[in-house]
């Protein structure tokens, strides 16, 4: 028994050092005639809505503040002459020796976790005009995008350089340097994806993304797409938001989305294959909000749901703001002829089920080289494309039939015709269907208007190619092997 209450001191021991106190303290002074409170301002979802505001009072020019916090946070100190940002850790207790002024603020600091808010006040304030929206968003609209990535890559080495030379980062905590290496990183990826999305928003008669050159992307393959602890920087929140936004335009071609159900649509589904849990919850809870203008009541169902569905937090701040976002959006009914007015719900993308019914997904089939084929059983046109479909399928080699599947999507509203037609057709390949017709979710998804529709999808899971050459073209060959060779 003793053995076990020394291990399980030992323990807590541990998770004491390894996880802080669950607390920071701020206390200090001011000069005799400040009077009034100290406030701190914790943003717990990183929404900027509902933000918890803990109090201290003034009393003979002392303060002393204790905080509850679960992970790292900047949090807003807000006194009665000026306002700061602080980054805070738990177990962090900070001094302030009566500040005079604003200016005065990082003298005046000391304690646990002082030096590392020193170095991020001369950091914020060197920067400052780097991090202004404003200022890059004008910049923006006023630039070529090789200039304007050409000064973004200069501000960024400018940025590590002053890092590098603080002689103090040795003593800072891991998790202090990082959150600075990711405000630099983040933020140069956010301005980037940023150009095109603004540029293109500049004038509603624009009716296409201008795609980012390649040769600017091709360090992207090394970015942390899911950072939780990065979450309290607003440079990864917003490159989060414009990498949702760009990825959407590529995959629709690089055209702007005409309906915004549709757009919703595919950020969603881009979103949700992208993220995990923690980042496609605020994902999805910030576009609730910023978008609950333009939403309709079925994305806000559908959303809504997601979010219920994924929000363990204690207080369930997430389901309560979507709920207060969608609170006045007015209810629709249900088109006849979509899934959902069937009662079909799908956990795939976009609508997608296999032969035995499943919902499926496409990203099922990466790692391969896909050849999509989108038809229908009464499509005649479709079906005269099925034998040169086949020969192709047989011109492969034992190998490359192993890196290139036939995709067939079929959009069949019944399906039983959609597996007779199967049978009868005889088609080596995979099956899926998004039913509906014209109504279905693949249609919507892809923008099809016609049939049969042929795309390719690399083995990274991307549409490469929305507009394919059909099955009867020879080149077709060639385009596919080539990307097995990727």
């Amino acid at each position: 028994m003793i053995k076990a209450l020394k291990f399980l001191s030992i323990l807590l021991f541990l998770c004491t050092s390894l996880y802080g106190q669950g607390s920071f303290t701020i206390k200090g002074t001011f000069p005799s005639d400040v009077t009034g409170h100290i406030q701190i301002v914790i943003d717990r979802t990183f929404l900027n809505r509902n933000r918890e505001i803990d109090p201290a009072a003034i009393v003979d020019g002392h303060f002393e503040l204790k905080v509850n916090i679960d992970r790292n946070y900047l949090v807003e100190l807000r006194t009665p002459g000026f306002n700061k940002i602080l980054y805070v850790e738990p177990g962090d207790e900070i001094t302030m020796n009566s500040p005079k002024n604003a200016d005065d603020f990082t003298r005046s600091l000391s304690g646990k976790g002082s030096e590392q808010n020193k170095f991020y006040q001369a950091f914020q304030q060197k920067f400052a005009d780097d991090f202004n929206d404003s200022i890059n968003k004008a910049k923006i609209l006023s630039m070529t995008i090789d200039a304007f990535e050409s000064e973004l890559f200069a501000k960024r080495k400018a940025q590590m350089d002053f890092v590098k030379a603080d002689k103090n980062s040795s003593s800072y905590s891991k998790d202090f340097n990082d959150f600075i290496q990711n405000e630099i990183s983040y933020h140069y990826w956010r301005e980037l994806y940023a150009f095109p999305i603004d540029n293109a928003n500049r004038d509603s008669k624009i009716l296409v993304v201008a795609p980012l050159p390649d040769v600017m992307l091709e360090g992207f393959d090394k970015v942390t797409i899911n950072n939780k602890a990065a979450l309290m920087t607003a440079s990864y929140r917003d490159f989060v938001k414009y990498y949702v936004i760009y990825s959407g335009s590529k995959s629709n071609g690089f055209n702007k989305f005409k309906d915004i159900t549709i757009s919703a649509d595919r950020k969603f589904t881009i979103a949700r294959e992208k993220f995990d849990d923690d980042i496609f919850l605020f994902w999805i809870t910030r576009y609730s909000i910023e978008e609950t203008a333009s939403i309709s009541s079925f994305t806000a169902d559908k959303f809504g749901g997601v979010v219920r569905d994924l929000d363990k937090t204690s207080d369930r701040m997430y389901v309560f703001l979507c709920n207060q976002a969608f609170a006045n959006i007015p209810k629709q009914q249900i088109p006849s002829g979509t899934p959902e007015a069937a009662g079909i719900t799908f956990s795939g993308d976009p609508g997608l089920i296999n032969t035995k019914f499943k919902p499926v997904s496409l990203k099922d089939l990466k790692g391969k080289v896909v050849y999509i084929d989108f038809w229908a059983s009464w499509c005649g046109p479709c079906r005269k494309m099925m034998p040169y479909s086949k020969q192709l399928h047989e011109q492969l080699t034992d190998k490359q039939k192993k890196e290139i599947e036939f995709l067939y999507i079929s959009i069949d509203a019944d399906t039983n015709a959609w597996k007779k037609a199967m049978d009868d057709l005889g088609l080596a390949g995979t099956h899926f269907l998004s039913p509906g017709n014209w109504k279905s979710k693949v249609c919507s998804y892809f923008q099809i208007g016609s049939i049969p529709r042929y795309m390719i999808m690399n083995k990274k899971g991307e549409i490469v190619d929305i507009n394919a050459k059909r099955p009867a073209d020879p080149g077709i060959l060639d385009d596919l092997i080539k990307l097995t060779q990727e």
